[in-house]
């Protein structure tokens, strides 16, 4: 099956937002992989399963076709939900669902609030120099594979 670039990511960036902000959910260690960097190293780096419930995140993504499923190799390691994810994703193509479907992609207009206005470089649009600043955050899961 052929996957055309199409950009629905704002859809599922919404869709992650009203299903999970603000909720609580479980982030649970799939597996490990190697991928290129930019220098054609290989860097090994741990895959994610995000959980709402007992509801793979990755699956409602899939399932409205705002998320495509990543081919692996027989030998390779991968997400224990990964048939069901090529099942949910060939169900989600035979319906023409998201980037499936037939019909473009909404197009949407962003403005930069963190830019100087052009005809006038020295002001800048109404963000307080506060939220201009990184943050620190903290980002707790549980890592069963460690124990």
């Amino acid at each position: 099956m052929k996957k055309k670039e199409r950009n629905f990511g704002p859809e599922g960036k919404e869709f992650l937002r009203s299903k999970i902000i603000g909720k609580k959910v479980k982030v649970v260690l799939d597996y490990h992989g190697q991928l290129p960097t930019a220098n054609q190293k290989m860097e090994k780096r741990a895959f994610y399963s995000v959980f709402l419930d007992k509801t793979n995140i990755a699956m409602l993504l899939v399932e409205r076709g705002l998320a495509y499923v990543v081919s692996h190799r027989q030998n390779e390691s991968r997400s224990p939900d990964y048939d069901t994810l090529l099942l949910a994703e060939r169900k989600a193509v035979k319906k023409g669902k998201g980037v499936y479907g037939k019909e473009a992609p909404p197009t949407y207009r962003y403005s930069d609030l963190t830019q100087p206005i052009k005809d006038d470089p020295k002001q800048t649009k109404a963000v307080p120099q506060d939220a201009q600043k990184k943050k620190p955050v903290l980002v707790r899961f549980n890592d069963n594979s460690c124990t």
